[in-house]
């Protein structure tokens, strides 16, 4: 019905088809495309807030802000996704270890830092020294791929020490996937809000239209 509904219909930036892409959940904000992939900026896709006018939370300014944001659960629209709004990840220093160095060799993690972070919190880069050397991963498929695989690449490290040494690093995280374009859970919590479509993919794509192709 929903396809029946909308033939004929597409979204238009600029004069031109919007490239429609989209990630299983947020975490709460919305990510620019020039912070998750190579390439310009895309006006349809800037980063923007998950919430409603009345639950609005601005994306923190601070890394302590987002600290704080991450290990919280505001009331976004994508947070129905129980298993993916927000998640946390333990392990050893062993264990992540062996995990980080079948893509860089670092031997021994000795300390892991958080670099910049995009408009939705995502990180921009991280950088692991480690007893055999130390590498800086950007961009934020390769971030999640370093540490086997994690969600998405809006979390924060909280580490314990023995003996002076890191023993176990706890990722508090946030969303599933890259977080550009559509939040397919935000879109979802929208909807059973009663939002109609044009609200919704005009929230989550900036500066389109909709228009009739026939």
């Amino acid at each position: 019905a929903a396809v029946q509904a909308t033939e004929g219909q597409a979204l238009v930036c600029d004069g031109k088809f919007a490239t429609t892409v989209f990630s299983a959940c947020c975490g709460g904000w919305t990510e620019n495309n020039e912070n998750v992939w190579s390439g310009p900026p895309n006006p349809a896709l800037r980063g923007t807030s998950d919430f409603s006018a009345k639950n609005r939370i601005s994306a923190p300014s601070t890394e302590s802000g987002w600290r704080q944001q991450i290990k919280a659960k505001p009331d976004a629209w994508c947070a129905g996704d129980t298993d993916g709004f927000r998640w946390q990840k333990r392990f050893t220093n062993q264990e992540l270890s062996k995990l980080v160095n079948q893509r860089h060799t670092v031997g021994t993690i000795h300390s892991i830092r958080e670099g910049t972070r995009g408009v939705s919190g995502r990180l921009k880069s991280v950088t692991i020294t480690g007893s055999k050397g130390t590498v800086t991963i950007e961009q934020e498929l390769a971030i999640r791929q370093a540490f086997g695989g994690l969600p998405s690449a809006m979390f924060i490290i909280e580490t314990s020490s023995t003996g002076g040494a890191p023993a176990t690093f706890v990722f508090y995280g946030g969303g599933r996937g890259h977080g550009v374009g559509l939040c397919q859970y935000g879109a979802y919590g929208m909807a059973v809000a009663g939002r109609k479509y044009e609200a919704i993919v005009t929230h989550y794509f900036k500066g389109v239209t909709i228009e009739r192709t026939r």
